[in-house]
């Protein structure tokens, strides 16, 4: 017969050998995009959402494809989450001086949208950094920066 210290210990084993790093990243990162989307409610925007407008209000005539750069996501993807605010008339895509090239710019309901939603995502930004702490974030904060620029740029390092 299998003691509870046994069991417990082949427990721990188990989990350790299914330990997923993508896994740990996608559970953290959906229970902070959930908490930042309680607090966005009633602003018109998901975090996603206002994340994509807010790049677009920084960066005004944008390309997609620079949206794609900076959010790592791919072409289709971005225009997937823009479709939403195009037709809600938040943004607005037009050819760029190349007209092979989609430029991305805020309507005025966009900003208007944008800035009432500003303080919703900036109480969001409080409530994680009172959750977890200034120091935490400042060395997670890096750390995914870190892993994101070693990731992307897999295969020089790996050279």
């Amino acid at each position: 017969m299998v003691s509870l210290d046994e069991r417990k210990e082949k427990k721990a084993s188990a989990r350790n050998e299914c330990a997923c790093f993508d896994l740990d990243l996608r559970r953290t990162t959906r229970a902070v995009t959930r908490m930042y989307d309680d607090c966005m409610r009633g602003s018109g925007l998901t975090i996603t959402q206002f994340s994509l407008v807010r790049l677009i209000a920084f960066d005004e005539g944008i390309a997609i494809s620079s949206i794609g750069r900076s959010m790592l996501m791919d072409r289709t993807s971005v225009r997937r989450a823009l479709d939403p605010l195009e037709k809600n008339e938040l943004v607005c895509i037009e050819s760029g001086e190349d007209r092979r090239v989609r430029a991305v710019r805020l309507t005025v309901k966009g900003r208007l949208l944008l800035a009432e939603a500003e303080p919703r995502w900036l109480a969001a930004q409080e409530s994680l950094l009172k959750l977890i702490g200034t120091d935490r974030w400042d060395s997670m904060r890096k750390l995914l920066r870190d892993t994101a620029r070693l990731v992307i740029h897999r295969d020089d390092v790996q050279k």
